[in-house]
């Protein structure tokens, strides 16, 4: 149980992600969330907001610039618990830093590889001054490799696990920052096409066969492709009969997938610096104008290997109507688990190995996550 006192500091708590997560920290737990941001006119315009859905003095503000180390050190003095849900991944070693001299341990949602580079440099000292700092939480990253790790659990050997994904977003209801669209662009460059295939990590061969998912209902046969994230890394190490994973993601739109992307890939490896933002804006657009319903996001997990000596398959299925709150259930999750104790542990974690994976789905559940699994043994 997550104690009264404690109080959480999410930085860029007013954005898409860090609205919802505050709300799921207010409605699932005791805490005291603190909003902060550089905008605060934002700041306040959304404690109110809270205020008003929310009884007690569990909403405070906080003005800071994610540039100045100094500054948002003394803002997270006496928090419990730093979380990074801003666009602000070429600052991450300078707010990681704060967050040690404040002393409160800490979890982001972002996705980046030189934001991880930024945090590996910093392992040893995260583990000397006994934090526990979590990255590359939420979805995607962070829930694939969790999912992964289930099915280990449930068989007796693990052959096969794949994560596919849809995710049908209504982009036309959304703003971004400019920032936010320079990270979108990015995660296009940072892109990498690796999947687990007979011992080793291997680009998706360009005549290699397109692998469909049948995610049902409205989503139905799509088509996936392989997508490399940190967290799958570990996985054939500590899972040694694993011979095939990874994780797969459907496109976003014809228009963006077919026409726009390659276009803004060769831009970018011209001149990333001085074409990310019209890049980001060009990509933006596209998804705005030419995403269409169904919207949802669901993550399938399809497995099979041995239990018992017998043939047997698992699926775990997890799906909500929005992208954007599974990422802020998958890190508040998280989070909690971080704040009771019950997984706290000094170091640097990737979400994805680090959370005790049957809490993480009763979580999910109860914040209002679509959890299913199944599992069967193929007798012949």
């Amino acid at each position: 149980m997550v104690r009264q006192l404690q109080s959480v500091f999410i930085l860029g708590g007013y954005g898409n992600t860090g609205r919802l997560m505050a709300r799921l920290f207010l409605t699932n737990t005791p805490v005291r969330v603190i909003i902060a941001g550089r905008n605060i006119h934002s700041v306040v315009q959304f404690q109110r907001q809270l205020q008003q859905d929310y009884s007690g003095d569990r909403v405070g503000v906080m003005s800071v610039d994610a540039a100045d180390e100094s500054g948002v050190a003394q803002a997270l003095a006496g928090v419990d618990l730093l979380v990074v849900a801003s666009s602000t991944t070429d600052q991450a070693a300078t707010i990681a830093r704060a967050a040690l001299q404040a002393g409160c341990d800490y979890l982001d949602i972002n996705l980046g590889s030189d934001k991880l580079r930024q945090l590996r440099a910093m392992e040893n000292e995260i583990q000397a001054t006994g934090r526990c700092f979590v990255t590359e939480g939420g979805f995607h990253p962070g829930l694939p490799a969790a999912m992964i790790r289930t099915a280990a659990e449930k068989m007796d050997r693990l052959e096969a696990a794949i994560v596919g994904s849809v995710i049908g977003i209504d982009w036309a209801k959304l703003t971004f920052s400019p920032a936010t669209l320079t990270e979108f662009v990015q995660e296009l460059m940072d892109y990498q096409s690796l999947e687990w295939v007979n011992g080793h990590w291997q680009k998706m061969r360009w005549n290699q066969a397109v692998r469909k998912v049948d995610f049902g209902g409205d989503f139905g046969i799509r088509s996936v492709y392989p997508m490399w994230l940190p967290e799958l890394e570990p996985l054939p190490q500590s899972i040694p009969s694993l011979r095939e994973a990874g994780f797969y993601v459907g496109g976003f739109n014809p228009v963006v997938d077919y026409f726009l992307l390659p276009l803004l890939w060769m831009a970018l490896k011209i001149a990333p610096q001085r074409l990310s933002n019209p890049a980001g804006r060009l990509f933006l657009w596209g998804l705005q104008r030419y995403s269409k319903p169904p919207f949802g996001t669901v993550l399938l997990l399809q497995a099979v290997g041995k239990k018992a000596d017998e043939p047997a398959r698992f699926h775990l299925r997890l799906e909500h109507e929005d992208g954007y709150f599974l990422t802020a259930a998958g890190a508040v999750a998280t989070a909690l688990q971080i704040l009771n104790g019950t997984r706290r542990k000094p170091g640097l974690w990737l979400q994805g190995n680090f959370v005790d994976t049957d809490r993480l789905w009763m979580d999910l559940k109860t914040m209002g996550v679509a959890v299913s699994a199944s599992n069967a043994i193929d007798r012949n």
